[in-house]
């Protein structure tokens, strides 16, 4: 059977790795070029970029499940529109990182690295913070629509909205409410609903195939 997904995030990829692993065509819809999940990185309008770091896969295995290329860090060059550097790594989170920035050679400098090290190593283990906030930037990104708070439970969305449709997000019913836990859990579940309705909805087609027509004195 083949099923639409909206999205190529997190509980997306998830919900296509499962369907497919049940024998299921899954068509993936993404507005991007590559997959990915909450926007990381934003310009303001004096030209500014800030970014918030998101390296999660090396750490969470089930979330490796569901990557359709090998796993690498991308970066969008400010300086070159559409152009993306790329720098492969298969350790995991935190020592993934240095190890990304040692061989990001595209948009970093030896000298840039040496200095983004000296400053590391003064920030865990120097006495004094040298360091000085000179601007900052606050982004709104949407949260969760629900709260884990007590009497929530029943407001959360089960997977299933309607006929053919289903919700597949990080706030849906399990138990790793708003986190990337979730949505790849989300995913899951949504891929099992998806299969056991269409499992259902072949054994009944089925037996309504197997049902005889009765005979009597006026059929036969």
């Amino acid at each position: 059977m083949r099923v639409a997904i909206a999205g190529a995030d997190l509980a997306g990829l998830s919900c296509t790795k499962y369907l497919t692993d049940a024998g299921h065509t899954p068509i993936v819809w993404k507005s991007q070029d590559v997959s990915a999940s909450l926007i990381a990185a934003w310009q303001d309008n004096k030209g500014d970029w800030y970014e918030r770091l998101r390296i999660c896969f090396g750490t969470y295995p089930k979330m490796k499940l569901q990557l359709l290329t090998k796993h690498a860090t991308i970066f969008n060059q400010p300086d070159n529109l559409g152009t993306h550097s790329t720098v492969n790594s298969d350790l995991p989170a935190l020592v993934h990182k240095i190890v990304v920035i040692l061989r990001h050679n595209d948009m970093l400098s030896w000298g840039e690295k040496i200095e983004l090290a000296k400053s590391a190593i003064s920030m865990h283990f120097g006495n004094d913070n040298t360091l000085k906030l000179l601007k900052y930037y606050v982004v709104k990104t949407l949260r969760s629509f629900d709260t884990a708070t007590l009497a929530r439970q029943d407001d959360r969305f089960s997977p299933q909205m309607r006929n053919n449709f289903y919700r597949n997000r990080s706030d849906t019913m399990q138990p790793y409410l708003g986190s990337m836990e979730g949505a790849v859990l989300s995913g899951k579940l949504t891929a099992q609903a998806i299969n056991a309705a269409h499992q259902s909805a072949n054994s009944y087609s089925l037996q309504m195939q197997n049902i005889q027509p009765a005979t009597n004195a006026a059929t036969a």
